[in-house]
């Protein structure tokens, strides 16, 4: 597959020159060029093709940031002495892996089992930005 045809399915969408707020998704090239025209009358704007692709919570977890955030918090806590402790919760590598896939899994079943679907106001991919000009719009 190429990479035209793998962006070909992608929403439309247009933003203003001078600005990095995008609107859309529009079905087509056509419609995002048409609400464009629309809103910018006296002036041009860009038009691409880009997905918003939902978030994994899992993706953003990983087992030495869950060891880490539990070593400070149990040192900020009156269980341990920071004078006399050492490091509480280690690991070899192995387990650190074992934990990071049981954490990916357990974020993943708890994110379909509440339908939650999580969006940055970013794209995660996009074609080049295409200018449409006052000229080009007239036309």
């Amino acid at each position: 597959m190429t990479e035209k045809q793998a962006t070909e399915s992608w929403p439309w969408h247009w933003a203003p020159f001078e600005d990095e707020y995008w609107v859309g998704p529009f079905d087509s090239r056509e419609l995002a060029i048409e609400a464009g025209k629309q809103e910018r009358e006296d002036s041009g704007f860009y038009v691409a093709q880009a997905i918003n692709a939902p978030i994994k919570l899992s993706d953003w977890i990983g087992a030495d940031d869950l060891i880490e955030r539990a070593d400070e918090s149990i040192f900020d806590s009156d269980r341990v002495s920071s004078e006399f402790d050492d490091i509480v919760f280690t690991a070899t590598k192995a387990q650190q892996q074992d934990l990071a896939a049981r954490v990916k899994r357990a974020c993943d079943e708890w994110q379909e089992a509440h339908g939650l679907s999580f969006h940055a106001s970013t794209f995660a991919e996009m074609t080049p930005p295409e200018r449409i000009t006052a000229s080009e719009r007239s036309a």
